[in-house]
């Protein structure tokens, strides 16, 4: 049967669209599974909104050390979201999309510029390419939006390589790479490395000569103040945070080290974090690493040709994630090697094999050129095939196990988007552990941010669960089964909630009691965490398997010979609480 639908007019889209899907495909992950909720490290960002609206913002206020980075740039796009959208933090997450966008045009560019031959082939690497750039296993930096600091230095060091092959002047080229440096520099921590493995492209740019790098006196010195005009201004009262482990533990364990570096650099292919994960990304780093190396020999040492125009823009996107992984090494290595798996440095280490696939292509067209190599040919095609077939077998593994980790992302975070929302009657421990660890810091900036209407739900400060409840009971959102007397005062309340409208399980479930007047008031917060079967299997939903819940709370507090007790499904999206089927009582 012959697929007459399939013209050639009709290819060249169908195959366009194929090499742009793994961006529609994170796209629409991020968009289902963001939630508007500063995170952790996020809420450092109210600092300089407390400081703008009282009219206090300073350039210290926008430099200061946070970790080991100075977020200069970054607040500054921070700020701007912030009045565009009420401070909704999913807008966050969408220029970390679009800066990888960005990059993804960049490697398209140098691809098209240094890849000899078959454009067909040439293209299947940029897809391959497009696979690791928008790769689910970067979840964590997906969903959170103070992340997108960590696609900025990549896609500064790529703008610059393009800029370097482009037909703009020397003193063009040195001013625009200058600038993107200096943001690299003021994003993230490792985006100083973008002064160093610049300058190379940069320089040879005019010629693609290596003898003539140094030749470029007025460019080397210009180059060389701005660098340490940043290095200065970026070390300028730099404190060492306390509770990151020292430098000193790398060169103490060596093997460690190693291993965290190589792991690192393999650890976009992993499955999970345990040892055998571990064990998988150290082997696929030190096979990239190997590859990358030899590749570096065969240009320098191995060839008369002049390959200089086609890898070296390669070259230094592999070296950017190779000096990343030795300045995490030398910070992380102290916290365990596993945590070299953690999903958030992906964003770096991924750039790796991108550079390994576009030498070893640009390097076998170079030997097919020559005439090398050809009763080998067949073996060499062979093993590319092999190599072609596991990596997207392990890319499909790993984005699948990561689109799962996206979901369960997103029930944490909307789990602490309802302690955030109604903190008066959360535990301590659901706010330090889910939202930022500062309980009385939160507190405060969580205040600020409800009175300028950056909390969208706002607070429930009162706990009248009249402001925010849905009182019709409707057993389609749950049952409160049980209530049972644990140990003396205490009770144990238990039982299942869902909020159908979103076809998941409820985000968190309100305690009430009635109090003389009659009026219900929230006393504590119950947290889904599980499993009912029964429930998924009930309404044909696994989404609803962990809907069940179970809460044990003290009755001193709560005055009355005979208390009412309901529960309610919370919707944290919506901050709304909606009233479960049974009521039960407390006895004195």
């Amino acid at each position: 049967m012959k697929l007459s639908f399939l013209k050639p007019k009709l290819l060249h889209p169908l195959f366009l669209l194929l090499i742009i899907s793994p961006s529609f495909i994170i796209g629409t992950l991020i968009l289902e599974n963001a939630v508007n909720i500063p995170y952790w490290d996020q809420w450092e960002v109210v600092t300089v909104l407390e400081n703008f609206y009282k009219s206090q913002l300073s350039f210290q206020n926008l430099i200061y050390q946070q970790n080991e980075s100075r977020l200069f740039f970054p607040r500054l796009i921070f700020l701007g979201l912030a009045q565009l959208t009420r401070w909704d933090v999913r807008y966050e997450m969408l220029v970390s999309f679009l800066l990888a966008c960005l990059t993804s045009f960049n490697i398209y560019r140098l691809n098209r510029w240094t890849l000899r031959g078959s454009k067909i082939k040439g293209l299947l690497i940029f897809f391959l390419s497009n696979l690791l750039i928008f790769a689910p296993i970067q979840h964590e930096n997906w969903l959170w939006g103070i992340q997108l600091i960590v696609f900025v230095p990549i896609e500064c060091v790529t703008t610059c390589i393009v800029v370097s092959y482009s037909k703009l002047s020397s003193i063009a080229k040195f001013i625009i790479c200058a600038f993107l440096c200096t943001i690299s520099t003021f994003s993230y921590a490792n985006g100083i490395v973008a002064w160093v493995i610049v300058f190379p492209v940069l320089a040879i740019s005019k010629s693609w000569k290596w003898k003539d790098l140094f030749n470029q006196k007025l460019l080397l010195a210009g180059w060389i103040a701005c660098f340490i005009g940043n290095f200065v201004l970026y070390f300028h009262n730099y404190q060492k945070p306390t509770h990151h482990p020292s430098f000193i533990y790398a060169a103490e364990h060596p093997l460690k080290a190693l291993n965290f570096f190589t792991s690192f650099i393999g650890s976009p292919f992993r499955f999970g974090i345990q040892k055998g994960d571990l064990l998988l990304a150290t082997t696929v780093g030190l096979i990239l690493l190997v590859l990358f190396i030899a590749s570096n020999i065969y240009i320098f040492l191995l060839t008369r040709t002049n390959l200089v125009y086609e890898t070296i823009g390669w070259q230094v996107i592999g070296s950017y994630t190779g000096i990343s992984a030795l300045i995490t090494t030398l910070g992380r290595v102290g916290f365990g090697v596993e945590q070299s798996l953690a999903s958030r440095y992906t964003t770096f280490s991924l750039y790796m094999t991108i550079s390994v696939a576009h030498l070893i292509a640009i390097i076998l067209n170079d030997i097919n050129n020559r005439g090398a190599l050809k009763e080998q040919r067949l073996w060499i095609d062979r093993a590319l095939s092999a190599l072609l077939g596991i990596f997207l077998l392990m890319h499909l593994i790993t984005s699948v196990l990561s689109a799962q980790h996206m979901n369960a992302i997103k029930q944490e975070r909307l789990r602490a988007k309802a302690c955030l929302l109604l903190m008066n009657v959360a535990p301590a421990e659901c706010l330090t552990t889910k939202v930022y660890p500062s309980l009385e810091e939160l507190k405060r900036r969580a205040t600020f941010l409800n009175s300028i209407g950056f909390l969208q739900p706002s607070l429930v400060e009162e706990n009248k669960i009249d402001d925010i409840g849905i009182a019709q009971v409707n057993s389609k959102y749950g049952w409160f089964d049980t209530l049972s007397q644990a140990n003396g005062n205490v009770y144990s309340a238990a039982g299942w909630a869902i909020l159908p409208d979103r076809g998941e399980s409820a985000d968190a479930v309100i305690l009430t009691y009635e109090n003389k007047e009659g009026e219900s008031l929230s006393f504590t917060l119950g947290e889904l965490e599980k499993p009912r079967p029964d429930v998924a299997k009930a309404f044909k939903k696994d989404a609803y398997v962990n809907s069940g819940w179970q809460k044990d709370f003290s009755r001193e507090g709560l005055v009355g010979q005979s208390i009412k007790i309901n529960a309610w499904a919370f919707d944290s999206r919506k901050g709304k609480a909606f009233k479960l089927n049974g009521t039960h009582s407390v006895q004195e």
